[in-house]
């Protein structure tokens, strides 16, 4: 549709601009309208949604008066503080790490002590001058009266608390700062001893722990249930005044060790100017607390106690329950013998420990006359609170390969070694002998002293020197003809047997000593056994040699060129293969090497054959013991004929039936008479002369059973035979 004729379009012409304000006049008002009608749609909108979504209602001019100057002066008071608190926050962090730094400097300055404390621990407890019984407190430190437990850098300290005192402790020079001289001491003392439980108060209770006493008692096993609780508990249950506690099976003590290091100030007196100075740094001090609990296994805890080689070879079998100790050779020939725990799992004493099979030699499966190797029976394995597993002892199972005829030990050919060890050492002189021989021997003189020496090296070469297998010296073998050369090594406390009489087989290379070569497949040892950690953390016996612990003829005290020092039972040995080479745990544990060691499984024990007068049993009857561990104190019977009871017939005294076999006056059977003469009567006691017995002097208050008789005995020194 074109335009009105009045504004018809011509080619090159626009319209006129009267129109076109009109138009953009139009368009403004409606937009204008537009505008209008949005705001009056959104405003209440906008009121319904805030009175909806945030309850806002309506207030009036009057109430938000005043709104905008408390917020900015909030706001800006926030603002301050939290500026403030961060501020200070850093100088707080840069005061920390000051401090950080200081306590890690003395920290590390304290830290070599508490390594101190745990070897001369070591050492203490393989002190060979200890009792070889449970130590009491009184030997603990006597023995650490010797001065070897100073080390050279080190002063002795007299601690003094209530009228009592300790000299464990010690002191010792620090460089913190590593400038070379030093600026401060580190102090470190071993606390060992418990109340003394027959010292009371006056309310008849035992007196409370000083601060010259461990801190607590030994830390209580854990128990396999709850019922067992009371019986792994270590309150009251000290053991006189020994200072142990008896704990579950075994013997415990705890020793605490306190170390601080202190910085040297100004108006300390410096030893010198060249090598000390005063601590420079910030003021620090720091104390560390470590705690270490001893356990001994009472002798008593054993089935089976043998000093020689255990041969349990019944023709019918055998079943043992519990721990059984050998210091020589295991051989169990019979496939009928069985190896139990030492309970039901149910029990309170089933315990890994009290099972254990502690072998110093070696193990084998036949008696020691035999070339040929059985199987050994059944043994049980400690498997936590289930039931115990049950293994064959098998032929392969054996430590060594040789045959039980050349396993077995060679007693006299070890004796042979003692006494020539004892003569070459002997005749050099008091003055070349070890330290722990001297204060055997000090308080004799005269013929006794050469004989107490005697013994005393007797003791200690027995401790140092292996056993002999009859594969390294037959029965055959004339000794008297043939003796050992003793050819000792070192003077003093390093005097011992030459190597190939120490080690059954050579630290440096594992070539056998003794002629026996260790049953070794590949990089694995028979028995098998599992790494000791991962054993013990896994809380089960997984094979037979975590049960069965083997000590290959290791002795008691060993000679470790590394240390330069004797080793006792806590010190591995690598075991190597012939030529070199290491063997293998058949359980690896998590972490670390993976390789198998020994440990000697040897503990000394008394000379059970010293019978002589004034020898050690007759000594130990007659010691007052200090506490009932030491296994001192008793009755001492010393005589040739044994405890002869005087029961002739007579009137007033008719004989007691079945006692004596042998009477003084026999006239049926004269062959059965005692050759004791008839006693004569003790007149320190009788009166001889006056026959009446109402006016003998009694010997002692049980006249009733003896029918008003005093009992009379010959005395043990008038000779005997027969």
């Amino acid at each position: 549709m074109g335009f009105p004729n009045k504004y018809q379009e011509f080619p090159g012409n626009s319209p006129p601009i009267t129109y076109r304000k009109k138009l953009a006049n139009a368009i403004a008002k409606l937009l204008k309208q537009v505008v209008k009608l949005s705001q009056a749609i959104t405003k209440p909108l906008m009121g319904w949604l805030l009175r909806s979504l945030f309850i806002l209602h309506r207030r009036s001019r009057v109430a938000t008066a005043g709104f905008v100057l408390p917020t900015a002066i909030m706001v800006t008071l926030v603002v301050t503080l939290l500026v403030t608190a961060i501020v200070l926050r850093s100088f707080d962090r840069v005061k920390n790490a000051s401090n950080y730094r200081v306590n890690q400097a003395v920290f590390n300055a304290a830290a070599p002590a508490i390594e101190r404390a745990q070897a001369k621990l070591e050492a203490l407890f393989d002190d060979p001058t200890l009792p070889r019984s449970t130590p009491s407190e009184e030997a603990l430190e006597n023995a650490f009266n010797n001065p070897k437990y100073n080390f050279g850098d080190e002063d002795r300290l007299l601690l003094e608390e209530g009228g009592e005192n300790i000299n464990t402790a010690w002191r010792f020079p620090v460089d913190t700062d590593n400038n070379g001289k030093f600026d401060s001491y580190t102090l470190y003392g071993i606390y060992f001893k418990s109340p003394d439980p027959l010292d009371l108060d006056q309310n008849k209770k035992i007196k409370p722990r000083t601060p010259l006493q461990a801190r607590t008692p030994p830390m209580g096993e854990s128990a396999n249930s709850n019922k067992c609780e009371a019986a792994a508990s270590t309150s009251a249950s000290l053991v006189d005044n020994s200072g142990w506690f008896r704990s579950g099976s075994k013997l415990k003590k705890s020793i605490f060790v306190y170390t601080a290091t202190v910085p040297i100030v100004a108006g300390d007196t410096l030893p010198d100017n060249t090598t000390y100075e005063t601590y420079k740094g910030e003021a620090g001090f720091s104390a560390l607390e470590y705690q270490q609990d001893r356990a001994r296994i009472p002798l008593a805890n054993n089935a089976i106690v043998y000093e020689d080689d255990l041969q349990i070879t019944p023709g019918s079998g055998i079943q043992i329950n519990g721990r059984v100790f050998t210091n020589g050779n295991f051989l169990t020939g019979n496939g009928n013998n069985q190896y139990f725990q030492v309970s039901s799992p149910e029990s309170c004493y089933y315990t890994e420990e009290n099972s254990k099979i502690v072998v110093g030699g070696n193990m084998a499966f036949a008696r020691v006359d035999q070339d040929e190797d059985k199987d050994g029976g059944k043994i049980h394995l400690f498997n936590g609170e289930g039931a115990p597993a049950v293994v064959e002892l098998k032929k392969n199972d054996k430590s060594v390969n040789q045959p039980p005829n050349e396993i077995g030990n060679n007693s006299q050919a070890f004796t042979a070694r003692i006494n020539a060890l004892v003569t070459d050492q002997f005749n050099k002189g008091e003055g070349t002998d070890p330290e722990e021989v001297k204060e055997r021997y000090k308080k004799f003189t005269g013929d006794e002293l050469d004989k107490q020496r005697n013994k005393a090296l007797e003791t200690y070469f027995k401790d140092r020197t292996r056993r002999v297998p009859y594969g390294e010296v037959g029965p055959e073998v004339d000794l008297a003809e043939n003796p050992p050369n003793a050819t000792p090594q070192g003077n003093g406390d390093d005097l011992r047997p030459q190597n190939d009489w120490i080690f059954p087989y050579d630290p440096d290379n594992g070539t056998s000593n003794n002629e026996l070569t260790l049953n070794i497949n590949g990089n694995k040892l028979s028995p098998a056994a599992t790494e000791p950690s991962k054993q013990q953390g896994e809380g089960k016996e997984l094979e037979i040699g975590d049960r069965v612990l083997i000590g290959h003829g290791l002795p008691a005290r060993w000679w470790d060129n590394t240390a330069g020092d004797f080793q006792g039972a806590r010190a591995p040995q690598d075991v190597l293969k012939s030529g070199g080479g290491n063997v293998e745990w058949d359980i690896a544990p998590d972490q670390g090497e993976n390789k198998r060691f020994r440990t000697t499984q040897v503990t000394p024990l008394s000379d059970l054959g010293d019978t002589d007068r004034n020898g050690f049993w007759e000594q130990a009857a007659a010691r007052q013991p200090v506490q009932p561990l030491e296994g001192y104190g008793g009755l001492r019977v010393v005589t040739g004929a044994g405890i002869y009871v005087d029961d002739d017939e007579s009137d007033l005294l008719p004989r007691i039936k079945g006692i004596p076999n042998f009477r003084r006056n026999n006239p049926t059977n004269p062959e059965l008479e005692s050759y004791l003469p008839p006693p004569a009567w003790d007149i320190r006691f009788v009166d001889p002369s006056n026959s009446g017995a109402d006016d003998r002097i009694q010997v002692n208050d049980i006249t009733a059973q003896l029918r008003g008789f005093p009992i009379v005995v010959w005395p043990d020194t008038m000779p005997m035979h027969g």
